[in-house]
């Protein structure tokens, strides 16, 4: 599970299903189903307007807000909800890294003091993976950067309001430097 800036809870589960609410101990204003993969990890970006669900072999990216401006946490959505995009390798990308069982690690907006996200992280096996936001946005899921880090990725993130990568290895923490974006 994960909250927004202004309090929304959003839960991921098992059956694919998602979850939006506006407070504890209430039902879910919003319910999102017809996903077949279980949701391993879900983010949030501050505003609540967009959810990543980081699924076995795929990233989904959710916008919360209906074509009237509606927001999911606050209003029952019904049918009326946005296709979500889906992040992931090429079959090309995945054959030339040499990329077959792993699985997506928890993928995780970066984190900055205006509270626009600018990127999307994760990674595969060895490989940190980063998409620019704003492209995703537009629809552009297939535009990404990819880091070799030579070892295993446990875990990965962004260091608060700086360009730099945190990545979690088997034995240590790596922080690399980088030009997250080109806009």
């Amino acid at each position: 599970l994960v909250t927004t800036g202004f309090g929304g809870i959003a839960t991921g589960s098992k059956n694919g299903d998602i979850r939006l609410f506006n407070e504890m101990g209430n039902n879910a204003k919003t319910l999102i189903t017809g996903f077949d993969f279980p949701i391993r990890y879900i983010d949030c970006s501050v505003d609540g307007k967009y959810i990543l669900a980081t699924c076995d072999k795929h990233i989904m990216v959710i916008n919360t807000e209906n074509e009237y401006n509606q927001n999911g946490f606050d209003t029952c959505l019904g049918r009326i909800k946005v296709k979500p995009l889906i992040l992931k390798l090429s079959s090309n990308e995945l054959i030339k890294y040499n990329i077959e069982n792993e699985l997506f690690t928890p993928a995780k907006f970066n984190n900055n003091t205006n509270s626009k996200e600018m990127m999307i992280i994760s990674s595969l096996g060895q490989y940190v993976i980063l998409w620019n936001f704003t492209q995703v946005q537009n629809g552009q899921t297939d535009l990404y950067r990819i880091i070799n880090a030579n070892e295993f990725v446990i875990d990965n993130t962004t260091k608060f309001d700086k360009n730099q990568i945190i990545i979690a290895l088997s034995d240590k923490l790596r922080l690399q430097n980088e030009k997250l974006l080109k806009d």
